[in-house]
């Protein structure tokens, strides 16, 4: 059985909808991570939020005008925290795409408690 992370883990929303933010900040939540959100549309903005929540790990849209820059900024500034790309289309070039551009990896909704569990212990390790 998987350890239950306290609250001094800290997980960022980054470009997510309100209903898929809703969604996965629930099973963040019921995990024990902290999770922090907010209307970025700049990779400035969302760089600002990650370092000062002191995000473990960031969940950031799909869409291509949010993903592109975030990723790419992430990798000259933030190379430690990992990324993975949240889109409601589970197609295989959609991940592929985001693991080329540097993404740790890419989920789906419905978020289960497991998936979700797997995903974090696998970027975060």
């Amino acid at each position: 059985m998987a350890k239950k992370i306290n609250f001094s883990s800290s997980v960022a929303l980054i470009g997510l909808g309100q209903s898929l933010a809703d969604e996965l900040r629930r099973v963040l939540r019921d995990q024990g991570y902290a999770v922090h959100s907010g209307p970025l549309s700049l990779p400035a903005q969302a760089l600002c939020l990650i370092e000062e929540v002191n995000a473990d790990v960031v969940f950031c849209s799909a869409e291509p005008e949010r993903c592109v820059p975030l990723l790419q900024a992430m990798k000259q500034e933030r190379r430690g925290v990992p990324v993975v790309v949240v889109s409601r289309l589970p197609e295989a070039s959609l991940w592929l795409n985001a693991l080329e551009l540097g993404a740790a990896d890419y989920c789906t909704p419905p978020f289960e408690s497991t998936q979700i569990k797997w995903v974090l212990q696998s970027v975060l390790k």
